[in-house]
């Protein structure tokens, strides 16, 4: 537990140090906001090509403990050669790579997180919320010194995080890999449960497209309910993404130094800890799909209210919103995922959320809200975000758990 935590803590330095400052340091460097949006795009492609094989690394190839320290490794260098005098189409390069080998290890991180606590889920806030303090702490900490040096002190300060993780990865126990026959082949008359091995994939053309899609696609087969609670998070994520590409943009047009643009960032981050500190709790009374319906209500509000809010310390007093939805959201997802897979698939249910997440959702919303950025200005990147989360929670409604379905506590096993 001790290992989890210290890794939870680095993970939210590694993020804080950097990302929330990406769009800021591209634009500072030439790229317009068509081709930051277009940057960040490519980001997000590459989260739907990495995270699948972070999960089926950690699940299958070499255990958790050793995908969380290659992913940890390649942060490093990446995050250097980012902050390298290179020319352009190399920049980008470095930030879609820093950006597939950064979320992993916060991916495999709740993998093992779901795992260590799976018979007291309630407890998975209170330690994810150490991310989120973490990441506020640096991040406003980064921001303040970028103030007076600029942001060429970004690149190293996340490479020495990022071997931290490295570092604290070590601390990890060793889980037995999977066996993805185990999940393929029934053995008929078993009496293995949904989920469970020997359960298998019902039909020739779902075995196919498994073996050939490796634990991600056996993570569909045996919960095939995952693909509607993963096109909820692509939609609500449409916006979240927008609010970490463009948001920033939008304060430094308005005039916000570094660590306004650190603030808005760490604000957020701060008001995520008392909502993931009570997220399972709120769950465990209004079900998993009332508290994600919840989170999108009120991204909703803060989408509208940056809509037409042209100073950025109003923009700031905003955030608790999008911190509060964010913690919410962030749970809900990481438990629902546990709940409909068993503990064996667990770092490709989390890849496929993440993907989900960070991935498909930033593709639609980096490309989109480049052009209508750049083209119309703010006001319909956030409203297009609006109308995302009212979608993402009607499609909650049908596929994430309800109150009853998943128990959240102690009792649970």
């Amino acid at each position: 537990m001790r290992a989890l935590r210290g890794l939870y803590l680095v993970d939210g330095v590694l993020i804080g140090v950097l990302m929330p400052f990406v769009t800021v340091i591209l634009a500072l460097r030439g790229f317009s906001p068509l081709e930051i949006g277009g940057v960040m795009a490519l980001t997000a492609v590459g989260y739907v090509v990495g995270l699948p094989v972070w999960g089926h690394l950690g699940d299958v190839v070499l255990g958790r403990p050793g995908a969380l320290r290659i992913a940890a490794l390649a942060a490093a260098v990446t995050a250097l050669l980012f902050g390298a005098p290179l020319a352009l189409p190399l920049v980008a390069l470095f930030v879609v790579a820093f950006y597939v080998a950064a979320p992993g290890t916060a991916m495999l991180t709740d993998a093992v997180a779901v795992v260590a606590l799976a018979s007291h889920p309630e407890r998975y806030g209170s330690f994810r919320l150490l991310e989120s303090g973490s990441f506020a702490v640096a991040a406003l900490a980064a921001g303040v010194l970028f103030d007076g040096t600029g942001y060429g002190l970004a690149y190293p300060l996340a490479a020495a995080s990022a071997l931290l993780v490295a570092v604290a990865a070590i601390g990890i126990p060793e889980v037995a890999r999977t066996r993805l026959a185990d999940y393929r082949d029934p053995a008929p008359g078993n009496g293995a449960g949904a989920g469970e091995p020997g359960t298998g994939v019902r039909s020739a053309r779902h075995r196919r497209w498994t073996e050939a899609t490796g634990s991600i696609g056996v993570a569909i087969g045996v919960a095939p309910r995952l693909l509607g609670v993963m096109a909820a998070v692509v939609l609500a994520n449409l916006g979240i993404v927008a609010s970490l590409t463009f948001l920033p943009l939008r304060i430094a047009d308005l005039g916000g130094a570094p660590s306004i643009i650190a603030l808005s960032a760490t604000v957020s981050a701060l008001f995520e800890i008392p909502a993931m500190l009570v997220a399972a709790r709120v769950a465990g009374r209004v079900g998993l799909r009332g508290l994600f319906v919840a989170g999108c209500g009120l991204y909703v509000l803060a989408y509208v209210a940056w809509i037409v809010l042209a100073d950025p310390a109003l923009i700031v007093v905003t955030r608790p919103l999008t911190g509060l939805a964010y913690g919410s959201l962030t749970v809900t997802s990481v438990l629902t995922v546990g709940a409909l897979l068993p503990e064996g698939l667990q770092a490709s249910g989390q890849a496929l959320y993440q993907m989900s997440a960070l991935g498909v959702a930033a593709i639609l919303s980096d490309l989109g809200g480049g052009y209508l950025f750049g083209t119309y200005g703010h006001g319909p990147v956030f409203a297009a975000s609006a109308v995302g989360a009212v979608l993402a929670a009607i499609v909650a409604w049908w596929y994430v758990p309800s109150r009853g379905e998943v128990r959240l506590g102690p009792s649970r096993r």
